[in-house]
């Protein structure tokens, strides 16, 4: 049974698998899920399987996708898959080279100042692509920009170099291949002689390296135990090259398991006194933003003491289980004893195991899919809605604008795109003979009654902001936090601050469904997520603008739109006031 609790083994080394999958989803569905694939830093596979419903190889939740930034009509032949449980997107960077079967990506490692260089080439065999390639690496690959570099992949050659010494054939082209190695100092990593593909008894899969690779090699060989059923066999390779880890970070809180008895109990104890609200102006921002952050830290010390943090999802997607990991190793087995004996009866027995694997793996998705369906409630029923409507998107960023390929990059190219400078203001009505209208009089007391509106107008669920507190809980609390949420909006309203604390935000960037090019920054959407005690105070300051813009009417008669209808309760945005 494959539990919550898995996480993969401290790392000191990058760890590779490489493999052709022969476009099988089978086969790719297995390689991403068996547990055995976590231990490695990535995955570069060519002939994955490619979907055409989500135009994209397989995504998962525990590996981020990296393409070919290349885009053509064709269907991508390579992909590189990074260990979100091993490298933060930060220490890894896709590399852009002009072919839609290459993917290349560089890794940031510890000790060394320069990157490490992966790429994974698929070279069909009804095409030239090691001529095109060789040109491109030459003006673009600078060897001394990079650690270690590797080139591997499916090359579909043969030459006496790599292939056993009774296979005969040589390609031309093969002798190409070598030169393009020898132009960026590279040499064969895995032994002469090696076969990956059984089928012909010949060696199509290979590894280069350069020196650095060469003096960092721990292995590289066969991966017998990582066999996912494919007609290649899968290398490993394992560098003695300390990859940047993703740094310890706490899981979010899980509210389902809070002790909220416990919770009202404590949080009386960590609460501020309530401060005294006065009119005669001595309520100062200071005094503001440290009562708004003492409110904060006693919530988030009654939460920490209550209510424990999610465990990690599990590596393997829900369907996964540990008798499917025993069938794919009990089919390896009979497939690696038919190729000792060459014995009819066990190439049958293999055969029939290698289906019935295929057909357990389709059998548990469509069981827990279904289990899933018969479960569902008011709530769930919308999640599969979304699942049934939406196609599936990898979640990483690429390259924006063919030049922005770090996160700090992305990050300014999305600063440019969603905030750009405001245009100058217009001011040219304006002069010395404009007269304002008098002032409007309005009542400057939050009552109790409107902190209590904006407190039931939370939705419960929604995602908190930095300070992790979320609007259930505020729901939950509120009768012990009614005071103080009370003077802390009276102050705020007085003082004419909104408090700092509340200001931090955290941004999350989503993708527009449909977009045809996911490269240009305008095809996502940046979602702010703010501390809830936040919202609650810019409720009740909207609710009194709003009462305020109706009473006096200050909207315009030709004024359409969602606030027509918010405050003048209108039902269509097409007819206006009479005037």
């Amino acid at each position: 049974m494959i539990t919550n609790d898995e996480v993969p083994p401290t790392q000191n080394t990058i760890t590779i698998l490489q493999c052709n999958l022969n476009k099988n989803r089978v086969t790719t569905d297995s390689i991403l899920n068996d547990p055995s694939s976590m231990k490695f830093t990535a995955l570069l596979l060519q002939e994955q399987y490619y979907s055409k419903y989500m135009k994209s190889s397989l995504t998962h939740p525990s590996w981020t996708l990296i393409e070919p930034t290349t885009i053509t009509n064709n269907q991508p032949r390579t992909a590189i898959y990074i260990n979100n449980r091993i490298l933060i997107t930060s220490a890894f960077e896709p590399v852009h080279l002009s072919f839609s079967d290459v993917t290349a990506v560089k890794i940031k490692t510890k000790e060394q100042a320069k990157p490490t260089l992966l790429i994974n080439v698929y070279n069909p065999s009804n095409a030239n692509l090691i001529t095109p390639l060789r040109r491109s690496l030459l003006d673009n690959i600078q060897e001394d920009q990079y650690d270690a570099i590797i080139i591997c992949g499916d090359f579909n050659l043969h030459h006496p170099l790599w292939n056993p010494t009774s296979y005969k054939v040589h390609d031309k082209q093969a002798d190409e291949l070598i030169d393009l190695m020898a132009d960026h100092g590279l040499k064969l990593l895995l032994p002469p002689g090696t076969i990956t593909f059984p089928r012909a008894e010949t060696a199509i899969d290979l590894v280069w390296g350069n020196e650095r690779t060469e003096h960092a090699i721990i292995k590289c060989q066969i991966s017998k135990h990582n066999d996912h059923g494919s007609d290649h066999l899968p290398i490993e390779i394992a560098l003695d090259l300390h990859p940047l880890h993703i740094p310890s970070t706490q899981t979010p809180y899980n509210y389902a398991k809070t002790d909220w008895k416990t919770l009202e109990t404590k949080l009386p104890e960590y609460l501020p006194s309530i401060i005294e609200i006065t009119n005669t102006g001595t309520t100062t921002p200071t005094i503001v933003d440290q009562y708004a952050r003492g409110i904060t830290e006693a919530i988030r010390r009654a939460i920490d003491e209550t209510t424990p943090r999610k465990k990690p999802c599990p590596f393997s997607k829900r369907w996964w289980n540990e008798d499917l990991s025993q069938l794919r190793r009990e089919a390896n087995q009979l497939r690696n004893i038919y190729r000792r004996r060459r014995n009819e009866r066990v190439r049958v027995a293999w055969q029939e195991k290698k289906n019935e694997y295929r057909q357990k793996v389709k059998e548990a998705k469509e069981k827990t899919w279904k289990d899933f369906v018969s479960k569902a409630d008011q709530r769930t029923i919308w999640t599969i809605k979304k699942y049934v409507d939406t196609t599936p998107t990898p979640s990483y960023i690429p390259t924006l604008n063919e030049r922005a390929a770090s996160n700090e990059e992305k990050a300014a190219e999305f600063q440019a795109a969603f905030f750009p400078p405001p245009p100058p203001a217009d001011v040219t009505d304006i002069n010395d003979s404009t007269k304002y209208p008098e002032p409007i009089q309005c009542s400057t007391t939050i009552t109790m009654q409107q902190i209590t509106n904006a407190i039931n107008k939370l939705a419960p669920d929604k995602a908190p902001g930095p300070d992790e507190i979320t609007n259930r809980v505020l729901k939950k609390i509120f009768p012990t936090i009614q005071h103080h949420l009370h003077a802390l909006a009276q102050a705020s309203f007085d003082a004419g601050h909104f408090p700092t604390p509340f200001k931090t935000t955290t941004t999350v960037i989503l993708r527009k469904p449909g977009k045809p090019d996911y490269t240009n920054p305008k095809a996502y959407r940046p979602i702010a997520l703010e501390n809830t005690l936040g919202k609650v105070l810019e409720s009740v300051i909207a609710e009194l603008l709003s009462y305020i813009t109706e009473t006096h009417e200050l909207l315009p008669p030709q004024h359409y739109g969602k606030a027509w209808k918010n405050l003048r309760g209108r039902n269509d945005d097409i007819i206006g006031k009479d005037t």
